[in-house]
């Protein structure tokens, strides 16, 4: 009874909406959107006594800057060498402020992360590095020093792969990866195969 009930008064509705906009149409009016005002009108001020309003104009907001606008770039925080990043990092900038660190720095750690990084990798795999930055990151009121590196890989077949990864230095474990970024064979690898077949 109730899909009956439903069923009626959108059929209504619409023959009246239709109704309507065939009644606008024959008439030559336009249907028009309400107009927006960019005036409003102002309480009047407590040392002015008058019952007429005033008008004061808003300024609409802007749109959004083009994408291709370069912004002005973010000035990094550092202690000492190091970039220091995450919640109350201000408060560390200076080298004499106690800061308490979760690992320890290994001055080893770049031949351990290649024995990590080549570990599970086939014979004649060519694996690289490149050192972005040394941060460390705020936990709470302790720092973890970190170490951002870009991996770059070619494995014996030809294919190529690379990402950024954040490095532990104190063990040279790869923490996080992201930014992966695969290519197929090389065309030259490719020809040698198919010619070969």
């Amino acid at each position: 009874m109730k899909l009956k009930g439903l069923k009626l008064s959108f059929l209504f509705s619409t023959l009246a909406m239709s109704l309507y906009l065939y009644q606008a149409f024959q008439s030559g009016k336009d249907i028009k959107k309400p107009k927006v005002s960019t005036k409003v009108k102002s309480k009047p001020s407590a040392t002015k006594k008058s019952n007429t309003p005033v008008e004061s104009s808003i300024a609409l907001p802007k749109t959004r800057n083009p994408a291709s606008v370069k912004r002005a770039p973010v000035k990094k925080l550092k202690r000492g060498e190091r970039v220091i990043i995450g919640n109350g990092a201000g408060n560390y900038t200076d080298p004499k402020t106690k800061l308490v660190l979760i690992n320890s720095y290994n001055k080893n750690w770049k031949t351990l992360l290649e024995k990590k990084l080549n570990h599970l990798m086939p014979e004649k795999t060519i694996v690289s590095y490149q050192h972005i930055e040394s941060q460390i990151q705020m936990r709470g009121k302790k720092g973890l020093l970190r170490e951002v590196v870009t991996v770059k890989t070619q494995l014996p077949d030809g294919r190529t792969y690379h990402y950024d990864a954040i490095v532990d230095p104190q063990d040279g474990k790869v923490t996080t990866t992201w930014n992966y970024q695969k290519s197929e064979k090389h065309p030259l690898s490719l020809k040698a195969t198919t010619m070969a077949n």
